[in-house]
């Protein structure tokens, strides 16, 4: 009799991926570069509703936050889309399917934010592809292949938003990648291998995007390391540990790209943290807690890196928060909740506290997970010669979430 599949936790299916990549292992079955801002308005949210197979859009209410629905959303996507990424000139939109190996690519209507697909959509990516990732300056997409270890890199026709791999890839990842994330400056990438609990590191070639390993990479993390998110001076790195209840914190050598553990670091969050998202000035970083059901909330030390618990953190959401955006201007952020909506909070500009939105949650899709705003990642890009530490680049996203197992029992229900 055939067994009825469960979408299991995300980390904790990370634990057990891990422990059937062991099994498995021992024989068993198993913007521009340059000093000109790019300042798209933040207008538009989108969600990929990974059981429904299709993007939510929403427009946000500048004065109070509140989402309204975008006509004609849901958008058909692929099989199982998990991750959903904008350009910095909120003209495209990628989604990673993660069952039908592609991705799916839209031109955003600017007036109503409606999404239209690209010809030769989808693109073909690797396999079971989690999360996908446009650079700062809006010329490359990345896509991380969970099952195939590898990261899938495509040069972004600027006048279509097409998307061509780049020569070279895919490129190698660690165990179990599920995200990656770019510094502002688009010199470094970053992955989060969750079997291999490790972060990868990656310098970016200016001019073809492709990914060459950084010395001493990978670099640890703790377990089931998931989500990786980049600070907008492009002078610290975050990690969830999803099996530590930690998130990790390192310095990049601005030089090279490789990572040092910052002082204190890991810290400690509510139970398996995975999304992480940073205020747009990178006072504030935020953390979801999947079975805590809640936001810690954190305040990053200007020269340190180091994190300190917000008052009142930790902050209720609903069940099962998987993503989170924090818009361009900084008021608000929003968290997706596997359970099926999305909760929304105001920025207290001075604590960093949240506050719900009115109206809160917002209906999703079926199983909700990954996030993007239009103009999210990329509101300024430091040029050379130019401080990045007074940048306004926030660095957020939505962390991918594991597939269920269609054959080991360890991932069957009933």
């Amino acid at each position: 009799m055939k067994s009825k599949l469960r979408f299991l936790s995300f980390a904790t299916a990370a634990v057990i991926w891990f422990s059937a990549v062991y099994v498995a292992d021992s024989g068993s079955n198993s913007v521009q570069l340059g000093s000109s801002a790019i300042t798209p308005s933040p207008r538009f949210v989108y969600v990929a509703n990974t059981l429904s197979n299709t993007v939510s859009g929403y427009a946000i209410d500048p004065s109070s936050g509140v989402l309204t629905a975008i006509p004609g959303s849901p958008f058909a996507a692929g099989s199982f889309p998990d991750s959903v990424a904008t350009d910095p000139s909120g003209k495209f939109a990628y989604v990673a399917n993660a069952n039908s190996n592609d991705v799916t690519a839209y031109t955003i209507d600017s007036s109503t934010g409606g999404l239209a697909s690209i010809p030769g959509s989808p693109f073909a990516a690797g396999i079971f592809p989690y999360s996908a990732t446009v650079d700062p300056a809006g010329r490359f997409v990345y896509v991380v292949n969970n099952l195939d270890n590898t990261v899938s890199g495509y040069t972004i026709n600027a006048d279509t938003g097409e998307l061509t791999p780049i020569p070279e890839s895919p490129f190698a990842t660690g165990t179990g990648p599920l995200s990656l994330a770019v510094d502002p400056r688009g010199r470094f990438a970053y992955v989060a291998n969750v079997g291999g609990s490790s972060v990868s590191g990656y310098t970016i070639d200016a001019s073809s995007g492709a990914l060459t390993p950084i010395p001493g990479s990978p670099f640890a993390a703790g377990r089931a390391s998931s989500f990786v998110a980049v600070h907008h001076t492009g002078k610290f790195v975050y990690v969830a540990n999803g099996a530590d209840n930690t998130v990790s914190a390192y310095r990049i050598n601005t030089s090279t790209g490789a990572l040092t553990p910052v002082p204190g670091s890991p810290f400690p969050t509510g139970s398996q943290p995975q999304g992480v998202a940073i205020d747009h000035v990178g006072r504030f970083i935020y953390v979801l807690n999947e079975h805590s059901q809640s936001v810690s909330g954190y305040s990053i030390h200007a020269s340190t890196g180091a994190l300190t618990p917000i008052p009142e953190s930790p902050f209720l959401a609903g069940s099962g928060p998987a993503s989170a955006a924090v818009d361009p201007s900084g008021n608000f952020t929003y968290v997706v909740n596997g359970g099926g909506n999305i909760s929304g909070y105001t920025i207290d500009a001075r604590t960093g506290a949240l506050m719900p939105i009115p109206g809160s949650p917002f209906p999703a899709g079926s199983f909700p997970f990954g996030i993007a705003i239009t103009g999210q990642n990329h509101q300024q890009r430091p040029g050379p010669g130019d401080d990045p530490s007074e940048s306004d680049v926030s660095q957020l996203g939505g962390s991918p979430k594991p597939r269920p197992r269609p054959k080991t029992g360890r991932f069957l229900v009933e």
